[in-house]
């Protein structure tokens, strides 16, 4: 059996629903990500859209090959969720690593409600 990385979004959903601090909004947002970051990569895998490189030939790091991946689909709604990945990747970036920014429950909200766009791109294509 494998795991269901939407239970990541539950539990990010279930933070954000009261707020009950910034150690949960941060690992809030890092579970929101993650979520859609692991069911974005196998999509791409399945569909042969991981990109090893960029256009100038430096080699991606696993996230960049998967958002880039979506973004370069003929697909809009696939290169949309490559799109909202970027932008929950950095957020996610900035929960897990930056002290000296406040990480608040509307940001983990907004992280869950990116999740589920890119998820349901994900799911319905």
């Amino acid at each position: 059996m494998t795991f269901n990385w939407k239970d990541f979004l539950v539990i990010a959903d279930n933070y954000s629903q009261d707020d009950l601090g910034e150690a949960y909004n941060r690992t809030g947002i890092s579970r929101a990500y993650y979520a859609a970051y692991n069911i974005a990569k196998d999509y791409a895998e399945k569909e042969h859209l991981l990109k090893e490189e960029d256009v100038s030939g430096k080699y991606l790091r696993s996230h960049e090959r998967v958002w880039r991946g979506l973004k370069s689909s003929q697909n809009k709604q696939i290169r949309l969720a490559g799109i909202f990945g970027d932008s929950l990747r950095a957020t996610r970036v900035d929960a897990d690593y930056t002290s000296g920014s406040v990480v608040s429950c509307f940001r983990l909200k907004n992280a869950c409600s990116q999740a589920k766009k890119i998820i349901e791109s994900l799911e319905n294509n």
